[in-house]
């Protein structure tokens, strides 16, 4: 008796991802027929279900980050979608959306050339039912000349290096860092940026700011959002781990 229970419930279960599927696919549709999910996430936001998805127009030859709402009555509604070209910047090479935290996270990997790669990461979050940027956590890794006290790269000498910002728009607090390791001749760090090694000393500086404009995620570009942002948002360590701002 429990195998035809078991074969029905599989059914059940099949179907249901098929007709949740089909909603999902219905959704990336609204924004264009030609469009299509690069990739996507469902799930809950102060316990209302989301479908959040990178979506890639071929129309427009763009893509942007989408945000939908279940209404269970009409499907997936839109409730936010980001602007500009700078999810189409070439040197991109992952991009990926996930839900999770009552929050929206885009997450962007890309490359600097030979030496270095850097990531991005921006949690949005509901405030008064408007999307908008909570946090963001950035980091950059790579090996680069080392310079001497007057800031000349000396020749035959490199370091290999880690900084990045924290970010947190709700608290008003950002966070600077860096991490290195002793120089080295670059015949010693291998092609793969991954396997740096930055050594242990790190050092840190945290500031209090006040925001002088709400970022939404309607028509957010990573490329322009930051205009006009507090000074100490901009921040970064040298070499030396002395602090600019």
């Amino acid at each position: 008796m429990s195998k035809p229970l078991s074969l029905i419930a599989m059914w059940i279960l099949f179907s249901a991802i098929c007709v949740a599927g089909e909603k999902e696919n219905k959704a990336i549709t609204q924004i264009s027929p030609q469009a299509s999910a690069v990739d996507s996430s469902v799930g809950f936001i102060d316990g209302k279900k989301y479908l959040a998805a990178l979506i890639y127009d071929e129309s427009e030859h763009s893509t942007a980050l989408v945000v939908f709402e279940l209404d269970q009555a009409e499907g997936y509604k839109i409730r936010a979608k980001s602007g500009g070209s700078g999810l189409d910047h070439e040197r991109w090479y992952e991009k990926s959306v996930k839900i999770k935290n009552n929050s929206v996270y885009l997450s962007i990997r890309g490359n600097g050339g030979c030496c270095s790669d850097y990531f991005s990461q921006y949690q949005f979050k509901p405030k008064n039912g408007i999307f908008t940027l909570v946090g963001l956590e950035s980091s950059e890794t790579g090996i680069e000349s080392k310079n001497d006290s007057s800031g000349i790269a000396i020749d035959e000498e490199y370091i290999s290096y880690s900084y990045g910002t924290s970010t947190n728009y709700l608290a008003g607090v950002v966070s600077h860092w860096r991490m290195q390791a002793p120089s080295s001749s670059k015949g010693a760090f291998k092609d793969d940026i991954s396997t740096i090694k930055v050594g242990k000393k790190r050092v840190e500086n945290r500031f209090n700011f006040i925001t002088k404009n709400t970022v939404l995620l309607e028509g957010f570009d990573v490329w322009n959002y930051s205009d006009n942002e507090p000074k100490h948002l901009g921040g970064y360590f040298d070499q030396s781990f002395k602090y600019h701002e």
